[in-house]
């Protein structure tokens, strides 16, 4: 008979353990609560967990939640301002400008500082003493007109009266201007300070720009400005009893000194001035036929303008100088042009720099070349009364020998891309492309001509889009 097999005793679901079967209900609560932690049940389930890691991730899940948010939020906002920027910047973008294309021309310039020659005469003292004029300066006088006296020693008082005589008729004449009394005299107030403002704005120019090299002849310009400005207010009846009685008082004491004064002369006609440079005697029209490059170097160095004649002079030595205002040569150097910019009898005009003007009847009178430049020489009949007290000046000279005609465009219009020039017209109201050539351009201007086969015709009238960044090919326009 075989032995009998041991059967384990089998315990109830969820009945203690032999251990604890005799221990209090506490006790096995407790070890029944300890097990359940250290294994799982037997159904499968994860083992409870405790509260404090379940804290730690909820708030990692509402952590990234939040970020999440936060940066669907930022992305949003920076999609809404980009689109935004768009739709300004497309409401804000620059409409197309036209302009009809026009004929036009550059002509180039060629800048250099000219010599001025004249032909004129130095009136000289035959007495010595305290000299005054009696021309005002830059009138034409005619030959044995007397333009000054040279008082004698002695005098000196007289000539202080005379002296605080016109003074006072200066002061009565201003102030009636300026209540409006002579219109006549206002008139030649505001013509002769229009001339000394645009002279003054040359000179505020030139020192902004560090440039004092002119300011001797801005001085001579203002001076010759304000003696024409006094000779022509005597012209003038002010119909004013102080003046009349002052007049009077000046004559007198004129005739005074004029009785003890040895008078000047002038021996030939002309405008008169009372400066000298003392290079008068030197330079004529026969001196600019033999002038070379090097003398009109050495002259240029050597001049340093008009002078003033001092209040006293001695036997002998210039009172006035008499210019006879016809002709006068300007004389320069070309660095690097050649000889045939310059054609004898060419009409040119002549910019003078410093004084602001524009001399146009300028005719070649001779041009040779030297080194690497011509020499030239121009003569003219245009403004040498403005000019007759200066000996040197920078100009700017044209060259119709290179002017370049054509359609003129703004410069702005120009479209270069890949070695390529072409504008853009309005085609029916479409911006449509054409290819051009530049002849020629300055600062502000192009000279163009249309390049090959072009289906848009470049021509006068045609509509040229000024502002071509504001355009693609093909966009309406119009």
């Amino acid at each position: 008979m075989s032995p009998k097999r041991r059967v384990p005793p089998v315990t109830r679901r969820g009945a203690p353990p032999e251990s604890l079967r005799g221990a209090p209900p506490g006790l096995r609560g407790s070890r029944d609560r300890s097990d359940g932690l250290r294994r799982g049940d037997a159904s499968g389930h994860a083992r409870p967990m405790a509260s404090k890691d379940r804290l730690v991730i909820i708030e990692k899940r509402k952590a990234r939640a939040r970020n999440l948010r936060i940066f669907i939020a930022f992305f949003a906002i920076t999609a809404l301002t980009l689109l935004l920027i768009t739709t300004i910047l497309r409401k804000n973008q620059p409409a197309p400008r036209f302009q009809f294309i026009q004929p036009g021309r550059i002509v180039r310039t060629v800048e250099a500082t000219a010599l001025i020659v004249r032909d004129e005469v130095v009136l000289l003292a035959q007495d010595a003493g305290q000299w005054k004029p009696l021309a005002a300066e830059g009138v034409r006088v005619s030959a044995n007109d007397r333009v000054a006296m040279v008082i004698r020693p002695g005098m000196e008082s007289t000539i202080t009266e005379l002296e605080n005589c016109e003074q006072q008729i200066a002061q009565i004449q201003l102030e009636l201007i300026e209540q409006g009394s002579a219109p006549a005299a206002q008139a030649v107030y505001e013509e002769v300070n229009g001339e000394i403002a645009g002279i003054v704005r040359l000179l505020r120019k030139d020192a902004a720009g560090g440039i004092l090299g002119n300011n001797r002849q801005y001085a001579s310009s203002l001076e010759l400005l304000i003696e024409a400005r006094e000779s022509r207010l005597q012209e003038i009846d002010f119909k004013d009893a102080r003046l009349d009685q002052l007049a009077s008082q000046r004559d007198y004491l004129s005739s005074i000194l004029g009785e003890n004064a040895g008078a000047v002369f002038a021996t030939a006609p002309g405008i008169v001035s009372y400066r000298t440079d003392g290079m008068e005697t030197r330079l004529d029209a026969s001196a600019v036929e033999s002038m070379t490059p090097e003398t009109l170097a050495s002259l240029l160095t050597e001049s340093s303008g008009f002078v003033p004649v001092g209040t006293t002079v001695s036997a002998g030595s210039p009172v006035a100088r008499i210019s006879n205002g016809l002709i006068q040569y300007l004389v320069f150097y070309a660095q690097n042009a050649e000889p045939d910019w310059f054609e004898v009898g060419g009409r040119h005009t002549v910019s003078v720099v410093s004084e602001g003007i524009d001399i146009e009847e300028c005719y070649v009178s001779s041009v040779s070349q030297s080194r690497d430049g011509v020499l030239v020489a121009l003569y003219t009949d245009r403004q040498v009364a403005r000019l007759f007290d200066r000996r040197v000046a920078d100009c700017s000279i044209t060259l119709p020998a290179r002017t370049v005609e054509g359609l003129q465009v703004p410069v702005e219009a120009l479209v270069e891309e890949a070695g390529e020039t072409s504008i853009f017209l309005n085609e029916s109201g479409f911006a449509r492309r054409a290819a051009v050539k530049v002849l020629d351009r300055d600062r502000t201007r192009a000279i163009i001509e249309p390049k090959g086969e072009d289906p848009y015709k470049v021509e006068v009238s045609s509509i040229v889009i000024v502002n071509p960044e504001s355009v693609v090919e093909g966009d309406k326009v119009g």
